[in-house]
């Protein structure tokens, strides 16, 4: 006898967008969830791959050795963090989307960037755009608290406002997240990981931060997988989604394996890499000398900065 829910009325009203016990409420959601989760370590492989794509295309900066973009970038975020006027900023950004169009790189992942960022920064600075935190010239009428209110031991005005020097310092400190970040993008989406964390070390990183983060890097797509397979391996098996409470105890147990997995697989790896003669300091590449396109890469990058501080005024 076949079951209620594999007949083909059943099937059909499903795919036209009725509602049946098994794609409705609390267990079509049950299943979207788990969907979603897969979709999004589907994208985080994928992004992997794309990535080094990014890193392997015959653009300017894959021709700049890491070194030398490194240099260049820490350069650029001094300059970028002691600029204090927007336009400055906003050359940086400039430069940084250049940059990503002579390296051949996608501009979505720029857009993704400027799109997610400013709103985060945004909420963390946005009181700051009020005169509570930021007095001066009234903008926008937020809130009307009377004489004498008080927020604790804290006096508060007698009207909340948005106030000019607010939103100029709000605006200043989005432009500045959006010029870092910028640079930070271009410069890992043209270099490999190897490649940069050995060039990190070179120049001095301790060698305890460079191999914490190579592993990590070497193994995170190993547990992305784990956790997709742990996911795929429970919606296929799952004919009806049980109880919340059940759910919630297996999303716990699943973060459990996956933590006990992350353990077991470092004293692995270590047990592993100890057998083969390590003894702290990971093994790169040697690099070859800068070229002299090398050179003036951080050379244009140390003028740009000088030019943007002075004119932010910091010299003065």
């Amino acid at each position: 006898m076949i079951p209620e829910w594999m007949r083909p009325d059943i099937a059909e009203r499903a795919t036209v967008g009725a509602e049946p016990a098994l794609v409705s409420g609390r267990r079509g959601h049950g299943r979207y969830f788990v969907r979603k989760a897969l979709s999004g370590f589907a994208r985080a492989i994928a992004q992997d791959v794309v990535a080094d794509r990014a890193a392997s295309a015959p653009g300017l900066l894959q021709r700049i050795d890491a070194r030398a973009k490194l240099l260049g970038m820490a350069i650029l975020l001094v300059a970028s963090t002691l600029a204090a006027k927007p336009l400055s900023l906003v050359t940086i950004t400039g430069l940084c989307v250049a940059l990503a169009v002579a390296s051949r790189i996608p501009l979505r992942s720029l857009l993704r960037v400027w799109l997610s960022v400013p709103l985060f920064s945004l909420v963390i600075i946005l009181p700051s755009a009020l005169n509570v935190v930021t007095p001066g010239e009234a903008v926008a009428h937020v809130w009307h608290f009377g004489p004498g209110a008080h927020l604790g031991p804290w006096p508060l005005p007698v009207d909340m406002t948005v106030t000019s020097e607010g939103l100029f310092i709000a605006a200043r400190f989005v432009l500045r997240t959006l010029a870092c970040v910028s640079l930070v993008l271009i410069t890992t989406a043209t270099t490999r990981p190897t490649v940069l964390l050995s060039s990190l070390r070179s120049l001095g990183v301790p060698k305890v931060f460079v191999m914490v983060v190579a592993m990590m890097y070497r193994y995170l797509t190993l547990l992305i997988r784990t956790a997709e397979d742990l996911h795929f391996a429970k919606m296929s098996r799952t004919i009806e989604p049980g109880s919340t409470r059940a759910e919630q105890r297996w999303v716990a147990s699943g973060m459990g394996f996956i933590f006990h997995r992350c353990r077991q697989l470092g004293d692995e790896v270590y047990q592993a890499m100890v057998s083969r003669g390590y003894e702290g300091e990971a093994r790169f590449l040697h690099h070859a000398g800068l070229r002299s396109g090398d050179i003036a890469y951080v050379g244009f990058c140390a003028l740009v900065s000088a030019a943007v501080l002075a004119a932010s005024g910091v010299w003065r």
